[in-house]
């Protein structure tokens, strides 16, 4: 029965890359819309955000939640029309 979503072993991924594809996609579901995906999977959102925090590396790198984030989407919200750009 098809569910409508795909998983890696339908993309032929090694079994041993199967875990590191889905903890990826999480990440770039959690980065795409960190509210869906609180809603959807709270205790998975809780881990991902732990273990970012924890790590010196990707704490520097990966922000949830950040007012910059929410400055550079509306960046290029204003007028195109004006003349002064």
């Amino acid at each position: 029965m098809f569910s409508g979503f795909f998983q890696p072993e339908d993309f032929r991924y090694p079994l041993k890359e199967v875990n590191l594809e889905l903890v990826a996609e999480g990440l770039r579901t959690y980065m795409a819309d960190p509210n869906y995906f609180k809603t959807m999977d709270p205790e998975t959102a809780a881990k991902i955000r732990a273990a970012v925090n924890r790590s010196p590396h990707l704490k520097k790198v990966i922000q949830f939640n950040s007012l910059a984030a929410g400055g550079l989407i509306g960046a290029g919200s204003g007028n195109q029309d004006e003349d002064n750009q």
